[in-house]
């Protein structure tokens, strides 16, 4: 059964963690644990060839413009990596570039040799930068996967902490956001109505920061942790159960079944680097927990 969105939603652009009705990201987008050590390392590798450059013209005596030739296929890969990585593509991109910047490489080398004043090895510069090229995306790919964080447990419950438990609540939701604004983003045929029907919408967490008096926040946490909960069981419906034919058939570049047979959450974490579905188990525990104590 389709579930409309509330006609009192805020607007997109009033939740950082969506994507706008226009698919574009927010400029400051979440980026994964997986996604920042990718960064990291392919920084590294992009500071040491910036660095190893005026290092190899000096002792080897050769002009530093042919050495930085000869180095610029290998710069060029690795910025264009740290830039497909920002925007959460997959790890199969990294391998494109190499090989797509190369073989641009050998082109647009063959005519920078007309204005050397000492002639590049073309086939010696490309073959060098190629193979630390595959040094570094080999060492991006085997280094990073995916990493989980710890599970949270509510041990023993305590009524004064309720407001940290709602704040533990709100940051595993607002990651699963995260996800639904990126798989769902208009790219691939997703919808601001699609978002905002799977989307815990911050306003809820707003209301509850509000109230000062703790016994009204115990009574209106268990509101808001019921609320949270009922909107995360859609994540186990089919998407022909949530979405409309006319949106499921919009839908592309996602890997699904077609006809929407599929459980969002399935969709999600296929489409994801991001580990959705611990944090969607580890929410739907945490207020399974909470509601237990909260209602007894």
């Amino acid at each position: 059964m389709e579930q409309a969105p509330s006609p009192t939603a805020a607007p997109p652009e009033k939740h950082p963690e969506e994507v706008d009705p226009l698919g574009r990201q927010h400029p400051q987008p979440h980026i994964s644990t997986e996604e920042k050590r990718m960064t990291s390392i392919l920084s590294i590798f992009l500071v040491a060839t910036i660095v190893a450059i005026p290092i190899i013209s000096v002792t080897s005596s050769s002009p530093a413009m042919n050495v930085f030739l000869g180095f610029l296929p290998l710069i060029v890969t690795l910025v264009l990596d740290m830039i497909a990585v920002s925007h959460h593509y997959k790890t199969t991109v990294l391998w494109i570039n190499l090989a797509a910047v190369h073989v641009l490489a050998l082109a647009v080398l063959y005519f920078c040799n007309y204005l050397l004043s000492v002639p590049l090895n073309i086939g010696a510069a490309v073959s060098t930068s190629v193979l630390l090229g595959l040094i570094a995306t080999t060492f991006v790919v085997l280094t990073t996967g995916r990493v989980v964080p710890k599970h949270e447990h509510v041990v023993e419950f305590n009524p004064e902490k309720i407001e940290e438990y709602v704040q533990s609540i709100e940051d595993k939701a607002k990651a699963i956001n995260f996800v639904v604004g990126r798989v769902y983003r208009a790219a691939n045929g997703g919808t601001a109505k699609m978002r905002e029907r799977l989307r815990v919408p911050s306003e809820w967490y707003n209301e509850f920061t509000e109230i000062k008096d703790p016994g009204e926040q115990l009574d209106k946490a268990k509101v808001l942790v019921r609320k949270i909960r009922d909107r995360l069981a859609l994540y186990t419906m089919k998407e022909k159960e949530a979405f409309s034919s006319h949106e499921l058939s919009a839908l592309k570049h996602l890997a699904r079944d077609k006809a929407g047979n599929d459980d969002i959450l399935t969709v999600l974490k296929t489409n994801d680097r991001d580990p959705v579905e611990h944090y969607y188990v580890s929410a739907v525990e945490f207020c399974d927990r909470i509601l237990q104590e909260l209602e007894k």
